[in-house]
């Protein structure tokens, strides 16, 4: 299912990017163009993008989809303890894809002299990452709490983006109310709850960091 990141778009910022992640970039590649629309062809892997190009995001969404059918094929072949790990890799996988995507998306204006074709790309993988992310979620983890704690706060991006789903997964997580007893006065409960602080979301640094490492294989 490495098809995930096959006709991805991405662009490397010339501004806004720590000079530690500048200069892991230059050490792939010195002449590495910034501001510049790239596309990870099946064939070539990172490629610049050109309007000659036929953009094949209808033909990735349809792919995405079938790697859904895989998973569920696969959870009836698979032992649990095997699929459970594949089910956690893709997972990661969906995860990074979609927040990356979003991240593009929304900032690309301002590292872009984007035209209108360029704008739909953006929009069009933004929407599909989205999509796929969010079905991921909805057939495999039903609960936020089954949710894989990876680098990202997932739980945060599902309550989020998906706000629908988000209301039915609390509905269904609410506790039943037991009517209070009428305790002595000198009876008090000995157990404090404490809430728990929320991991911050990934940094734009660690996104792009990710996206080095998955795309280029930098370390």
């Amino acid at each position: 299912m490495g098809n995930i990141l096959v006709e991805f778009y991405f662009y490397i910022p010339d501004k806004d990017i720590s000079p530690e992640t500048l200069g892991m970039i230059k050490l792939l590649n010195q002449d590495i163009p910034f501001n510049l629309v790239h596309v990870i062809d099946y064939h070539e892997g990172p490629i610049p993008h050109n309007k000659e190009r036929k953009s094949q995001l209808l033909v990735k969404a349809g792919k995405l989809e079938n790697n859904i059918l895989a998973l569920f094929e696969h959870k009836h072949e698979l032992s649990e303890q095997e699929f459970q790990y594949a089910l956690e890799d893709y997972y990661g996988l969906a995860e990074l894809h979609f927040y990356i995507a979003d991240w593009f998306y929304k900032n690309y204006e301002n590292h872009l002299n984007a035209d209108e074709a360029v704008s739909s790309i953006f929009q069009m993988q933004h929407i599909s990452s989205k999509s796929h992310f969010e079905k991921l979620i909805k057939e495999f983890f039903p609960l936020k709490t089954s949710i894989p704690k990876k680098n990202l706060n997932t739980h945060e991006f599902v309550e989020t983006y998906f706000q629908d789903f988000a209301r039915k997964v609390d509905k269904i997580q609410k506790p039943i109310i037991v009517p209070k007893l009428k305790l002595p006065e000198s009876a008090s409960p000995s157990e404090k709850t404490t809430r728990k602080r929320k991991e911050p979301l990934l940094t734009k640094e660690d996104a792009r960091k990710e996206l080095l490492k998955k795309v280029f294989k930098v370390e």
